[in-house]
């Protein structure tokens, strides 16, 4: 039976929630962890329409990229609007997660699927963060390396760029003397033990730490595992927003407008041409024209992202770049997909779970 944790541990190992904005609101936002899930529907928004769509597949697990709640409510009420859906939820028992900045960021998320669809190469962050980061340092008998080694890893540690599982391990000899009441898993109480023994060292995110010593101690065959964690100095970095990448040869504004239009047919479509050929271009999936100057800064030609003001757009147009405003929700729609079929490969091992796009019509309509 696959629940509504087994969900939320899928989820934060594709778009893990320490990447949210702090003043942003995702996880779980409705609904209980231990309760069972067979049908997962996936959206941009909680609207009449995707709860509609939900109720006719029958979905019990509810994903959006946009929270449907931001901020603290002290009353809810079904004449207005998001209480009505909060309580439409509630009466059907379906969870309700919201995936929003850190699904922004992580590799593979919002941005990356838009640079994808836009056919972009050699894409990259356009920002990044610091991130902090602990060395974990454990003792392990020969016989239980694999075993613990796998067990961190599944919790996040490890992981380092585009690789994960990763690990040094050195051989050697560990001694210890159990005291009476001691009920070592190796030796008897009063004896000097010598085991050989394996020094395991992986990475973990700060975020990380009480789940990859949680998984550890899980696993471990002593009774009093020795440890180490050590604090890291190291300018440790993790993708921010926004994303950065070249097309094969410079094109005009209008050749670029074009481009755009046939990945997003039949969608509204801006832009603002600052007079010369386009080849290196940033994005930003949602409102990202506040990413203008590090777009510029990048060395881009051209800033593709939504809802850009009048006075900022003007800005980075007299300042030499180029803007494409693609709507709000068609930039991020491409991640829905992508996001249904890594879940499913997730979960996978746990059969009978279904995964879902509810379909949700664009906010702004064109004559």
């Amino acid at each position: 039976m696959v629940t509504v944790a087994d969900v939320l541990d899928a989820l934060e190992a594709i778009a893990p929630l320490a990447l949210a904005e702090p003043w942003d609101n995702v996880g779980l936002l409705l609904g209980d962890k231990q309760a069972a899930v067979g049908t997962i529907g996936i959206a941009l928004d909680v609207t009449p329409e995707t709860l509609a769509a939900a109720a006719r597949a029958g979905v019990d697990c509810l994903i959006t990229h946009h929270p449907l709640l931001f901020a603290a409510q002290k009353r809810f009420v079904a004449e207005q609007w998001p209480d009505r859906a909060v309580l439409e939820l509630m009466r059907r028992g379906t969870s309700l997660i919201a995936m929003h900045t850190n699904l922004d960021k992580a590799r593979g998320g919002v941005n990356d699927c838009l640079a994808a669809c836009l056919q972009l190469e050699r894409i990259r962050p356009l920002e990044e963060e610091p991130q902090a980061m602990r060395k974990l340092v454990v003792f392990v008998p020969e016989s239980h390396v694999e075993l613990v080694a796998q067990a961190i890893g599944a919790a996040g540690a490890g992981q380092l760029g585009h690789y994960r599982d990763c690990s040094f391990r050195t051989a050697g000899v560990g001694a210890f003397r159990p005291l009476d009441g001691a009920k070592p898993y190796i030796g008897r109480p009063g004896k000097l033990e010598k085991v050989a023994e394996v020094r395991l060292e992986a990475l973990v995110a700060e975020a990380l730490t009480d789940k990859v010593l949680g998984a550890m101690l899980a696993v471990h065959p002593y009774e009093e595992p020795a440890y180490d964690l050590v604090a890291l100095v190291n300018d440790f970095r993790r993708p921010g927003l926004g994303r950065i990448g070249e097309w094969p040869e410079a094109v005009t504004l209008q050749q670029a407008a074009k481009l755009v239009r046939r990945a997003f047919p039949g969608r509204m479509l801006r832009f603002a041409d600052a007079g010369q050929k386009v080849r290196t271009v940033a994005l930003c999936g949602g409102s990202g024209s506040d990413l203008w100057r590090t777009a510029q800064r990048a060395g881009a030609d051209l800033l593709i992202t939504a809802d850009c003001k009048y006075h900022e757009a003007q800005r980075a147009w007299l300042s030499g770049l180029s803007l494409i405003d693609l709507g709000h929700d068609d930039s991020e729609r491409p991640v829905l997909t992508a996001l249904a079929t890594r879940l499913e490969e997730a979960l996978s091992a746990q059969s009978g779970v279904k995964t879902i796009v509810l379909a949700q019509a664009s906010l702004w309509q064109a004559e």
